[in-house]
């Protein structure tokens, strides 16, 4: 619905892509809706998963308007060109930035503000502190015994693997924090559009003329 908002040929930028499997899906339901979708650019820094990703997306939308980059989000979108997207969307990757101006979330989003064009999107999907109260070392607790512990599927050493990544690289914030961090940089009508009440949120901003 986000999407049919709008009658231009569309710039999309996903930062933090990863596999391309969420973003497959919703160029997939673009495409089919609005066939003016006219660009996808995908950023990650792993090589690999920008592989996978390529052929996910390659299925989901046939152009040869793709456009792939193994890089450090924040350097990429330090060099990114003024009014070069319509929509940036970024997944469950803002939060291994810490909160400095200078370095961290607040900088990112001055970077992706200033790389949209007028009357367009930013869609940020993340998960968060649902407790303003709680330290960040108890929300990993709380975390990993409601949600990580309980993986399917992996073995003791992967689900160790996986936790020591989340230990030192996650840095949740609490929701009203990402809202006026959006606010803050300039983004309009900032509305939360998912929140599950415990691990994940997206929220939405426009940035208008």
């Amino acid at each position: 619905m986000l999407l049919t908002r709008t009658q231009k040929a569309l710039r999309v930028l996903d930062i933090g892509v990863g596999d391309g499997w969420l973003p497959s899906q919703l160029l997939t339901l673009a495409n089919r809706n609005i066939p003016q979708i006219d660009q996808f650019t995908g950023v990650d820094s792993t090589g690999e998963a920008l592989a996978i990703a390529k052929s996910n997306a390659a299925l989901a939308i046939p152009t040869k308007n793709q456009f792939w980059h193994q890089a450090d989000m924040r350097e990429y979108m330090q060099h990114c060109k003024l009014n070069t997207f319509d929509i940036i969307y970024s997944s469950y990757t803002i939060h291994h930035l810490d909160n400095s101006e200078e370095n961290g979330k607040p900088a990112l989003l001055r970077d992706i503000y200033r790389c949209l064009s007028a009357n367009s999107l930013f869609l940020w999907a993340d998960v968060y502190n649902n407790i303003p109260s709680r330290t960040r070392n108890e929300t990993m607790q709380l975390w990993y015994e409601e949600r990580f512990s309980q993986y399917q599927g992996l073995t003791d050493e992967e689900k160790q693997h996986v936790w020591d990544h989340v230990r030192e690289f996650d840095m949740p914030e609490e929701l009203e924090i990402m809202k006026t961090m959006m606010l803050r940089v300039g983004f309009v009508d900032v509305k939360v559009c998912f929140d599950d009440g415990f691990y994940s949120v997206v929220l939405k901003g426009t940035k208008k003329e």
